[in-house]
């Protein structure tokens, strides 16, 4: 209980702590993108600042194995930690780094040990939301604890491995009044609220697997799927949204962020040497929010993010589920380099916001 507390004071410091510089006095130098494209009563872009960030997040990516009628479901977790992270943005371009801090997570030695990489960029233009990622999991636990009867605390599965591919490109219809870099990249002020609806693609492949199956050996009788080894999977579809951001006494903001992507959707499910297909359509959603503090030198935000992927198989009725997400906690930090900075930092501009994170 303690550590949560913490993580509730932090949360608040970071969203406030910006508010009490308020009142320093900073020249309104801004950079505006393009004259005509935006409407710049609405929207402020800090293109030509210099942004350095701090942050904390903790990523999630859990696979939920379907139950039947006298069976549950179940999930498995990975062990992940909290990260601690620096990061820079300067025009278009924006990198950061984190290491985790096992410190703040109780039960490790219950929970086994997950191997980890994650990669992922965002594109984030006036025009067009794009994000591409890949993950790479090796060793999870099974939740709920105690599940296995005979097992005391949780099932380990050290094995168990996921692969995922995702790729996604949204267009804003109603670019020119609302920014969706001002809560996600915190490299533009939205002054006044602002909305717009979301149009576009998603695609997803990937495989989750362990040899000596997906469901636990002293429960394999008991599921439909109990001899699968080996899930494949491929999806793309359509998608459709809505991103509104609301400010409040102007520098105050909360984003609210949704989309449905009906699939087609391919799947193999593999039972030693021999396999199972599954062809159908099927929605997934994605879902984000942030909330924060923004003025021309300082901004802050709590933000979350979340999918939800459902993978329909052949051996049970009812669907996989993969959800991946990530909670971020970050205070930002903005000033115009000087001259020799800027010569030392002469980057192609393409008008485009490229956000890489690297764990």
């Amino acid at each position: 209980m303690k550590s949560w507390i913490s993580l509730y004071g932090m949360a608040a410091f970071f969203i406030f702590m910006p508010a009490i510089s308020k009142g320093q006095q900073v020249s309104n130098n801004i950079v505006k993108d393009k004259p005509g494209v935006v409407d710049t009563t609405l929207i402020k872009s800090f293109r030509k600042h210099i942004t350095v960030h701090a942050f904390l997040s903790r990523k999630y990516t859990s696979i939920q194995i379907p139950g039947s009628v006298t069976a549950p479901a179940f999930r498995y977790l990975p062990n992940n930690t909290f990260s601690v992270g620096m990061g820079t943005t300067y025009r278009y371009y924006s990198l950061s780094l984190a290491i985790g801090l096992g410190g703040l997570n109780k039960d490790l030695s219950l929970r086994g040990e997950t191997k980890s990489l994650d990669l992922q960029t965002n594109i984030y233009t006036k025009k067009w939301i794009a994000d591409f990622g890949a993950q790479f999991y090796k060793g999870y636990y099974l939740s709920p604890r105690n599940f296995v009867s005979g097992q005391p605390d949780y099932w380990l599965a050290p094995e168990l491995r996921l692969r995922l591919f995702g790729a996604s490109a949204y267009y804003i219809l109603n670019h020119d009044r609302f920014s969706y870099r001002a809560s996600n990249a915190l490299n533009e002020w939205q002054l006044k609220s602002a909305g717009s609806f979301l149009i576009g693609l998603e695609a997803y492949a990937g495989v989750f697997k362990n040899e000596t199956g997906i469901v636990p050996n002293p429960l394999s009788t008991a599921y439909p799927q109990g001899q699968v080894n080996s899930v494949r999977f491929t999806q793309i579809g359509p998608g459709a949204g809505y991103s509104h951001h609301f400010v409040l006494r102007r520098h105050f903001f909360v984003s609210v962020t949704g989309t449905v992507n009906p699939v087609f959707g391919f799947t193999r499910e593999s039972i030693d040497y021999s396999a199972l297909r599954k062809v159908y359509i099927f929605p997934n959603y994605n879902l984000r929010a942030a909330a924060g503090y923004f003025s021309e030198r300082w901004s802050s935000s709590v933000a979350w993010a979340h999918t939800n992927l459902v993978i329909r198989g052949a051996a049970n009725n009812r669907p996989y589920q993969i959800q991946t997400g990530n909670f971020r906690l970050t205070v930002a930090y903005r000033f115009l380099p000087g001259k020799r900075t800027r010569k030392l930092l002469q980057l192609p501009d393409p008008f485009v916001e490229k956000v890489i994170p690297i764990k």
